[in-house]
Protein backbone atom coordinates (compact mmCIF):
# COMPACT_ATOMS: atom_id res chain seq x y z
CA UNK A 1 0.00 0.00 0.00
CA UNK A 2 2.84 2.41 0.81
CA UNK A 3 4.39 1.71 -2.59
CA UNK A 4 1.14 2.55 -4.37
CA UNK A 5 0.54 5.69 -2.33
CA UNK A 6 4.02 7.21 -2.39
CA UNK A 7 6.25 5.72 -5.07
CA UNK A 8 3.81 4.82 -7.82
CA UNK A 9 1.72 7.98 -7.41
CA UNK A 10 4.88 10.10 -7.71
CA UNK A 11 5.95 8.20 -10.82
CA UNK A 12 2.44 8.35 -12.30
CA UNK A 13 2.18 12.11 -11.85
CA UNK A 14 2.01 13.46 -15.41
CA UNK A 15 3.57 10.22 -16.67
CA UNK A 16 1.33 10.38 -19.71
CA UNK A 17 3.21 13.47 -20.84
CA UNK A 18 6.81 12.73 -19.86
CA UNK A 19 7.14 8.94 -20.00
CA UNK A 20 6.72 8.45 -23.77
CA UNK A 21 9.75 10.67 -24.39
CA UNK A 22 11.78 9.44 -21.41
CA UNK A 23 15.05 7.69 -22.09
CA UNK A 24 15.48 4.05 -21.26
CA UNK A 25 17.90 4.97 -18.43
CA UNK A 26 15.25 7.18 -16.80
CA UNK A 27 12.63 4.43 -17.07
CA UNK A 28 15.18 1.96 -15.72
CA UNK A 29 15.64 4.08 -12.56
CA UNK A 30 11.89 4.04 -11.92
CA UNK A 31 11.72 0.32 -12.65
CA UNK A 32 14.59 -0.31 -10.21
CA UNK A 33 12.68 1.51 -7.46
CA UNK A 34 9.56 -0.50 -8.31
CA UNK A 35 11.49 -3.75 -8.11
CA UNK A 36 13.01 -2.78 -4.76
CA UNK A 37 9.52 -2.06 -3.43
CA UNK A 38 8.28 -5.36 -4.83
CA UNK A 39 11.07 -7.21 -3.01
CA UNK A 40 10.01 -5.59 0.27
CA UNK A 41 6.30 -6.20 -0.38
CA UNK A 42 6.78 -9.87 -1.26
CA UNK A 43 9.65 -10.45 1.19
CA UNK A 44 11.74 -11.88 -1.66
CA UNK A 45 15.52 -11.83 -1.68
CA UNK A 46 17.71 -9.77 -4.00
CA UNK A 47 18.43 -12.90 -6.05
CA UNK A 48 14.76 -13.43 -6.93
CA UNK A 49 14.31 -13.06 -10.71
CA UNK A 50 12.40 -10.00 -11.86
CA UNK A 51 9.85 -12.12 -13.74
CA UNK A 52 8.95 -13.89 -10.51
CA UNK A 53 8.50 -10.54 -8.77
CA UNK A 54 6.13 -9.37 -11.50
CA UNK A 55 3.96 -12.41 -10.93
CA UNK A 56 4.21 -12.27 -7.16
CA UNK A 57 3.36 -8.58 -6.65
CA UNK A 58 0.77 -8.47 -9.45
CA UNK A 59 2.20 -5.23 -10.92
CA UNK A 60 3.29 -4.60 -14.48
CA UNK A 61 6.55 -2.96 -15.58
CA UNK A 62 6.45 0.82 -15.36
CA UNK A 63 7.07 1.30 -19.10
CA UNK A 64 3.88 -0.61 -19.90
CA UNK A 65 1.95 1.19 -17.17
CA UNK A 66 3.14 4.58 -18.47
CA UNK A 67 2.13 3.63 -22.00
CA UNK A 68 -1.36 2.80 -20.75
CA UNK A 69 -1.56 6.16 -18.96
CA UNK A 70 -0.50 7.97 -22.15
CA UNK A 71 -3.11 6.08 -24.19
CA UNK A 72 -5.87 6.97 -21.73
CA UNK A 73 -4.83 10.64 -21.70
CA UNK A 74 -4.79 10.72 -25.51
CA UNK A 75 -8.23 9.13 -25.70
CA UNK A 76 -9.60 11.62 -23.16
CA UNK A 77 -8.17 14.48 -25.21
CA UNK A 78 -9.96 13.24 -28.30
CA UNK A 79 -13.28 13.30 -26.41
CA UNK A 80 -12.99 17.00 -25.56
CA UNK A 81 -14.89 19.59 -27.60
CA UNK A 82 -13.17 20.52 -30.88
CA UNK A 83 -12.51 24.08 -29.70
CA UNK A 84 -10.51 22.85 -26.69
CA UNK A 85 -6.72 23.35 -27.13
CA UNK A 86 -5.97 19.93 -25.72
CA UNK A 87 -8.22 18.36 -28.36
CA UNK A 88 -6.39 20.31 -31.07
CA UNK A 89 -3.01 19.09 -29.77
CA UNK A 90 -4.21 15.47 -29.75
CA UNK A 91 -5.29 15.81 -33.41
CA UNK A 92 -2.03 17.48 -34.46
CA UNK A 93 -0.31 15.48 -37.18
Amino acid sequence: MLYLVYVRSAADYCASSWAPSASSSQLHKIETARQAAARVITNCTALTPTDSLLVEDNLQPFAIHAEELATVAYEKSLRLPPDNPQHAIANYD
